[in-house]
């Protein structure tokens, strides 16, 4: 009877051990195995933070269809780039969609390193690789949320370590608050079990979760560290403590605790009108809808499917085929993703085209234009592609009698993606262009007169920012060194 007791016993304890290891696990990815600790982690997937965003040598993260939060130590000249979102490998951009940024506001305090980043074309955010993330209230202190010991989570494609190259797979770290409090003009977060930001981190998220987690909200943006670089501790700046500011600039409420019963719908959008067909688009406006909190999109719709997310009450429907019928609606959501009935449901056609040319029925290339990837468009008589690295040529229309290959003037990319030996530029420069090449500190590690290909054997691996100057127009990119 002793050594059945004993046996018992033995399988309890071993049971119960098992247990606790599973409750204590960091964040699980779908069983992605946990890599060394970069000083910031774990392989994670976009989905599981699908508010990350890619800025190329720091990130952000992304709180509305146009806008982005991010550390003001990251927007030096960042006007007029693209940025990325949706893709967990910067090597694999399939799940990804990008915009230029139009406009930054610098929050109006000398410490708090915090501000925002208006984009060009609003994100789409229905799926499951990009979504908005509520930013943190003074809620978030009162509640508990953030507090010395309390556990927060922390992403980005920062460096592994101190002297560590960048990571092609997105990190992910959990962390625990240092001491700190509401009026901080930043947050302090401690090393834990080894892991910390590091550089190449800077503007990213730092979240938790609410009390029954539900769901994460964003409580810091990656802005330094003290002691031994990537590690000791680090400093977000305090979202909480800039809150008002970012409702009156975006017009986003932020995340409080009474918020989370809002249920009530936006009323449906009216008036849905369509216009200005071509052979391949039509434009689409409709009459704004109301809600007791605030509107924040619309969702668009052909037929069935939905086919983008916008935050205006227009949209323009691009990459249709000419001579066809389209069926059109639209619906409004709200910040908490309640959603309205649809609007009146329209039907337009696209202009007739020749079919006898392949570029029959493709819009011209506009530099007023919002295009996805997929996207195809005629300029100076060729057939072009948008791809998740930059317009792709695909044919010569049978009217262009030149057959010479010139990509649109305000577009530039870089591929392969990460590059090793030399990176190849699509562009259409004037006669006398000129690059640098600059690092993620700022410093200029290569320049030269324009040319379409570039070794860079002697750059550390890394993540750099490609300029080129033309004709007196700065155009930049991204691209990482392996």
């Amino acid at each position: 009877m002793k050594k059945i007791y004993l046996l018992i016993l033995s399988l309890v304890i071993s049971l119960s051990v098992t247990e606790l290891q599973a409750q204590v696990k960091p964040e699980s990815e779908n069983n992605l195995p946990n890599v060394a600790k970069i000083k910031n982690g774990e392989d994670v997937l976009i989905e599981n933070h699908p508010y990350q965003a890619d800025l190329g040598g720091c990130g952000g993260t992304i709180i509305g269809p146009t806008w982005i939060l991010t550390a003001e130590h990251c927007v030096g000249g960042i006007v007029g780039r693209r940025i990325g979102v949706g893709y967990t490998k910067r090597s694999d951009r399939s799940t990804g969609q990008t915009s230029t940024v139009k406009r930054v506001i610098k929050f109006p305090c000398s410490g708090c390193d915090l501000s925002l980043l208006e984009l060009d074309t609003p994100l789409d955010l229905s799926g499951r690789y990009a979504k908005a993330i509520k930013y943190a209230s003074a809620d978030v202190f009162t509640a508990g949320y953030v507090r010395q010991g309390k556990e927060s989570y922390a992403t980005g494609w920062g460096q592994l370590g101190p002297n560590g190259g960048s990571p092609d797979h997105l990190q992910g770290a959990s962390l625990k608050f240092g001491v700190v409090q509401l009026s901080d003009e930043r947050i302090r977060a401690e090393e834990t079990e080894g892991r910390m930001v590091c550089r190449g981190d800077s503007g990213g998220p730092l979240v938790v979760y609410n009390s029954n987690r539900s769901e994460r909200i964003l409580v810091g943006a990656v802005s330094g560290g003290e002691g031994t670089p990537c590690t000791d501790y680090g400093f977000w700046g305090n979202v909480a403590n800039a809150a008002s500011w970012i409702e009156r600039q975006t017009g986003i409420k932020p995340y409080t605790e009474s918020g989370n019963t809002d249920t009530v719908a936006p009323t449906k959008p009216t008036n849905l009108t369509a216009s200005n067909a071509t052979q391949t688009t039509i434009n689409l406006d409709w009459t704004a809808s109301t809600d007791n909190v605030g509107v924040t999109g619309y969702e668009i719709y052909r037929a069935n499917t939905m086919i983008a997310t916008v935050a205006e009450t227009r949209y323009q429907a691009v990459s249709l085929t000419a001579g066809t019928e389209y069926t059109f609606k639209v619906l409004a959501i709200d910040a908490v993703g309640n959603k309205s009935e649809f609007s009146n449901i329209i039907i337009a056609s696209t202009l007739s085209g020749d079919p006898g040319d392949i570029c029959s029925g493709v819009a011209s290339w506009s530099p007023d234009a919002s295009y996805q990837p997929g996207d195809r468009v005629v300029h100076r008589g060729d057939l072009w592609e948008l791809t998740f690295r930059g317009w792709k040529f695909i044919s010569s229309c049978s009217a262009n009698k030149s057959n010479k290959i010139v990509p649109p003037k305000d577009k530039i990319s870089v591929y392969p993606v990460p590059a090793n030996k030399e990176i190849h530029i699509l562009f259409n420069p004037a006669e006398k262009a000129i690059f640098n090449i600059i690092d993620m500190f700022g410093k200029t590690v290569l320049q030269g007169k324009y040319k379409s290909d570039i070794n860079i054997t002697k750059l550390q691996t890394g993540i750099y920012t490609l300029k080129v100057i033309s004709n007196g127009a700065s155009y930049t990119t991204s691209f990482v060194k392996k």
